[in-house]
C-alpha cells in the first residue's frame, strides 16, 4: 500500500513541476517588462533624433544625433536563471556634411536637470563606430575625419521653449585634452527605425563627394619670377583592410620629369566639403626616395571640380610657390606607369 502511495505523490509532483517553472518564468518576465518600461519613461523625454551643427571655432559640421533604447544584460539572473537586462540610452553621433566617420557614445541622463553626458565607446571602425582613421601608409597627418578622432565626450542640456516648441540640445564637445568646440542640434523626429545610415549607404555618400574632384589637372605654379608647369592626379583607392572604404590620394608630377623619379604621392587627402569655397588638404613624399629622407610636401588651396588654386610648401625650401590648376579630365591618366 506504500508503495502505490509514494508513486501516486511523486506523478502528481511530476505533474505540478512544469506549471510551477512555467508560472515562475512568466512572473520573471513580467518584473523584467514593467522594469524595462519604467526604464523607458525616464529616458523617453530625451530620446530621438536631432540635427544641426558641431562648431570648432574654425569652421562648422552638418551633424545627426541619434538619442535611441539599446538593451544590455545587467550581469545578474532571476531565481529561475533568466537574465536580467536593461533599457539604456545610447547616441550615436553621425556627420552629414562633410561625410565622416560616426561615432557611439554611451550616455548618462539626469532628468531633473535636462543633462545629456555622452562619453565615446571604444568600438570597431566605419560608420556606427570610432576608428575613423582612413587607412594606413607613410602619410598619416591628414585625414577626411579632422579633428573628429579627439572627441571623447559631450556635456549638453535638453531645451524646450514651450510645450509646442521643438526640443533643443546645446552643449560643448571635448577631447582628453579639453574643449574642442559647440554642438547645437534640434529635434527633427521621434522614430529612430531609419535615423542612422548603413555601412555601403556611408561608403557611398563618401565616394559620391570624392568623385565632384577626382580627375587629372594641370597648370603651374608661380613664386616670384619663376614658375614651372605640372600635374595632379586626383583619384581613389579603397583601404586595404576595410576594402569597402574609399580613400582620397594625389600624384604631384612636374612637367619634363621624363624619368617620373621627382613624383609626389599624397595619401589620405583631406577634402573639406564643410568649408565654402570647398578645400583640399594633403601632404606627401617623393615616390621614389632615398631611405632616410625627411623631404614632405604640403598643398592647401580651395578647389571646385574644376580647378585647385593655392598654394604649397615643402619642409626643404618653405614656400614653394602659387599654384594654378584646371581639371582637364575626370579620369586619371595614370601618368608614369
Amino acid at each position: 500500500m506504500l508503495k502505490y502511495l509514494m508513486a501516486a505523490l511523486l506523478m502528481m509532483a511530476a505533474a505540478c513541476a512544469p506549471s510551477g517553472r512555467k508560472d515562475g518564468n512568466a512572473r520573471y518576465s513580467n518584473i523584467q517588462a514593467e522594469e524595462h518600461a519604467r526604464q523607458k519613461s525616464y529616458f523617453s523625454p530625451a530620446m530621438g533624433t536631432y540635427e544641426g551643427t558641431y562648431d570648432n571655432g574654425k569652421f562648422k559640421k552638418n551633424v545627426k544625433l541619434v538619442l535611441e533604447e539599446v538593451i544590455e544584460e545587467t550581469g545578474e539572473t532571476f531565481p529561475n536563471g533568466m537574465k536580467k537586462t536593461r533599457i539604456d540610452m545610447r547616441a550615436t553621433l553621425y556627420f552629414v556634411a562633410p561625410v565622416e566617420p560616426s561615432i557611439v557614445f554611451s550616455t548618462s541622463f539626469i532628468p531633473e536637470k535636462n543633462q545629456i553626458s555622452m562619453r565615446k565607446k571604444e568600438t570597431g571602425s566605419g560608420p556606427g563606430g570610432n576608428n575613423p582613421t582612413n587607412g594606413g601608409g607613410e602619410n598619416n597627418n591628414t585625414s577626411n575625419s579632422s579633428d573628429n578622432f579627439q572627441i571623447s565626450r559631450i556635456n549638453t542640456v535638453l531645451q524646450r521653449e514651450s510645450e509646442t516648441s521643438p526640443r533643443k540640445i546645446v552643449g560643448e564637445v571635448f577631447s582628453s585634452q579639453g574643449k574642442l568646440g559647440n554642438i547645437n542640434l534640434e529635434f527633427s523626429a521621434t522614430s529612430n527605425d531609419n535615423s542612422g545610415e548603413d555601412e555601403d549607404a556611408y561608403y557611398d555618400r563618401l565616394r559620391q563627394d570624392y568623385k565632384e574632384i577626382v580627375g587629372l589637372y594641370e597648370g603651374k605654379s608661380i613664386k616670384g619670377k619663376n614658375s614651372h608647369k605640372f600635374q595632379l592626379e586626383v583619384y581613389m583607392v579603397f583601404d586595404t583592410e576595410n576594402v569597402k572604404m574609399p580613400l582620397l590620394e594625389a600624384i604631384y608630377h612636374r612637367e619634363g620629369d621624363k624619368t617620373c623619379s621627382g613624383r609626389i604621392r599624397f595619401k589620405n587627402a583631406n577634402y573639406r566639403r564643410d568649408m565654402t569655397p570647398h578645400r583640399l588638404i594633403m601632404s606627401g613624399v617623393p615616390i621614389f626616395r632615398e631611405p632616410n629622407n625627411p623631404y614632405r610636401a604640403d598643398f592647401e588651396g580651395e578647389i571646385d571640380g574644376r580647378q585647385y588654386v593655392g598654394q604649397w610648401q615643402s619642409s626643404q625650401n618653405g614656400f614653394e610657390g602659387n599654384f594654378e590648376l584646371k581639371r582637364v579630365s575626370e579620369s586619371n591618366r595614370y601618368l608614369c606607369k
